[in-house]
């Protein structure tokens, strides 16, 4: 009998799991239903709270204080020191917060640079478009390699040739954001 217990602890196991799998497709079937027949609420989701730190109270913050809810928004109101102190008086947000916020969607400029990316990028170092321009792609690449290795910024580790890529096209890249 003492044989079995594993194996009615197992089987309990898997049974939860398989009602919490048929739940989740009862819900898939239903939105699925929704689409098809045209009752689907459509769900815009800003994309500004992608970005790496800026969760539902910073959003909220963000847009009901200063009009901010996308991240164009953000780095034409934040792209200058005098627009970011702006901001921070506006929403409460510290300016040094904002500046990370701005530099990440000054980042996101460069094609193939997503949000998890650009936070890549700044946790090895580089949080912006010049700081980018002026990097040694190899050793850049090796850097990010080993960046995400340690930290696991980002699921995906970009390739040597993005970063060449990224490297290259932000030498074509104005400056937009000043300090």
């Amino acid at each position: 009998m003492a044989e079995l217990e594993p194996l009615g602890a197992q089987f309990n196991a898997i049974q939860a799991e398989a009602k919490a799998k048929d739940s989740q497709i009862h819900t898939l079937e239903a939105r699925i239903r929704e689409l098809e027949t045209g009752n689907a609420k459509a769900e815009i989701v800003p994309d500004l709270i992608r970005i790496q730190g800026i969760g539902p109270v910073y959003f909220e913050k963000l847009s009901t204080k200063s009009g901010i809810k996308m991240q164009a928004d953000l780095l034409e109101r934040g792209k200058t020191a005098v627009g970011r102190r702006e901001i921070a008086a506006e929403s409460g947000i510290d300016e040094a917060l904002i500046l990370r916020w701005v530099n990440h969607c000054d980042l996101r400029r460069i094609s193939g640079v997503d949000e998890q990316y650009a936070e890549l990028l700044e946790v090895a170092g580089v949080d912006s478009v010049p700081e980018l321009a002026q990097r040694n792609a190899d050793n850049l690449h090796a850097k990010v390699v080993a960046t995400n290795e340690e930290r696991h910024v980002s699921p995906d580790t970009p390739t040597a040739d993005d970063i060449r890529q990224w490297v290259e096209q932000a030498k074509t890249l104005g400056r937009v954001v000043t300090h």
